[in-house]
């Protein structure tokens, strides 16, 4: 009986010891690593696989589907964020702050390498259809706007600046891979 008292005080502890701000720095981090982890699937890219877009086991699609995880992970921050009682504290604001920095580092390479690619698809409307839908609904709405906001809204003063800085950063980022996989007018 006296380990069972020890050892849910000693979960207590544990569970405690991961703070709000601990839970939302995790979340950033995982969208940093699966940006990460999906530039080596966009750098494999070949004009065949453009050609298999929806092909379930195509290399887009698992591309995509690492898209959708970011998208997943950005809105339960964002939920994490937002429904924080008050702002960050100076060292939670800054720790919040490295994070998306590094997020913002790893998702912008993620866009570039796509960005690289785009020549491939030159003439295929459907994987620049796909890519800008993707990259609207995710690095624009879900990380730019909805977490980018969500965090500025809560941050110091002094972080505010870098965090704008840092989105602004990123939406020249969207604009450059729409620019790059934009559709001909005549194409439409």
């Amino acid at each position: 009986m006296r380990f069972a008292s020890l050892f849910l005080f000693g979960c207590a502890l544990v569970s405690a010891a991961t703070t709000p701000t601990d839970k939302i720095i995790k979340k950033l981090q995982k969208i940093e690593k699966v940006s990460q982890d999906t530039i080596p699937k966009v750098n494999k890219l070949t004009v065949e696989d453009g050609n298999r877009l929806n092909e379930p086991s195509g290399r887009f699609q698992n591309i995509f589907k690492a898209f959708d995880k970011i998208q997943d992970v950005s809105v339960e921050a964002t939920a994490l964020v937002v429904g924080l009682p008050s702002p960050f504290d100076t060292d939670s604001s800054a720790s919040v702050r490295d994070a998306f920095s590094l997020l913002q580092i790893a998702h912008s390479d993620l866009l570039s390498a796509l960005i690289d690619k785009s020549s491939l698809y030159s003439e295929n409307n459907a994987v620049k259809a796909a890519v800008i839908g993707r990259v609207n609904k995710v690095s624009s709405e879900a990380i730019n706007t909805g977490l980018g906001i969500a965090i500025l809204d809560k941050s110091t003063t002094a972080d505010r600046r870098v965090i704008t800085k840092l989105r602004g950063s990123l939406a020249k980022d969207i604009q450059s891979v729409r620019h790059y996989y934009r559709i001909p007018e005549e194409s439409q």
